[in-house]
C-alpha cells in the first residue's frame, strides 16, 4: 500500500479514499446530494437532493481533495451516474457520521492501520524459511491425524468391550 497524501476518518479510524473507489456508501444519516462541489467560482452549490439515512448515496467514482485555493475545505465524493439517463455525476461533502462503516467493512474496506498490519504479516510470511513454512502446514495435519486416529483407536476398544459383555 502506498502511503495516502489524504486519509480521511470514518468511526474514528483513518482510511485512504483510494480504498473507497467503486465501494457504495450508505447514508448513516439524512445527506445532502449536490450537481457540483465548491469551487472559486461557484463557492456555494445548492443540494438537489437528500439520501435518507440507510439509503445508498451512491458508488464513489472519485473524490476531490481538500483545496483551500479551490473553496474546498473538505473531502468531497464524486459518485456514478445512477443511470445512463440520468443527470450525470453528482456530489457529496464527507462530513463525520455521515456513512456507514460496516457497509464499506462488508465491501472489504480495511483502515489504514490494518492496510498495514496485513502488509506486515504476509512480508513476514514471505520472508520465513523454507522450513518454517512447512512446519506451520505440517502441525495442524499432524494434531488433526493424531486426534482422529486417537479417536478410531478409543471407539475401537469400546466397541470390542461392549462385544465381550
Amino acid at each position: 500500500m502506498a502511503d495516502p497524501i489524504l486519509k480521511i476518518e470514518l468511526d474514528n479510524k483513518l482510511y485512504d479514499p483510494g480504498t473507497i473507489l467503486d465501494k457504495t456508501l450508505v447514508a448513516a444519516k439524512d445527506v445532502k446530494v449536490y450537481h457540483s462541489a465548491p469551487n472559486k467560482y461557484f463557492p456555494n452549490p445548492k443540494p438537489f437532493g437528500v439520501v435518507k439515512a440507510g439509503q445508498p448515496v451512491g458508488i464513489v467514482y472519485s473524490w476531490l481533495s481538500p483545496d483551500p485555493a479551490q473553496n474546498l475545505s473538505s473531502v468531497w465524493w464524486l459518485f456514478w451516474p445512477v443511470t445512463p439517463y440520468s443527470d450525470g455525476y453528482y456530489y457529496a461533502k464527507h462530513e463525520e457520521d455521515d456513512f456507514d462503516l460496516s457497509a464499506l467493512r462488508q465491501q472489504g474496506v480495511i483502515s489504514v492501520a490494518e492496510q498495514i498490519e496485513e502488509e506486515k504479516k504476509k512480508e513476514e510470511d514471505e520472508n520465513k524459511e523454507w522450513w518454517e513454512k512447512l512446519f506451520d502446514k505440517a502441525i495442524p495435519l499432524v494434531l488433526t491425524l493424531g486426534i482422529t486416529v486417537t479417536a478410531i483407536n478409543i471407539a475401537g476398544k469400546v466397541l470390542i468391550n461392549k462385544k465381550r459383555e
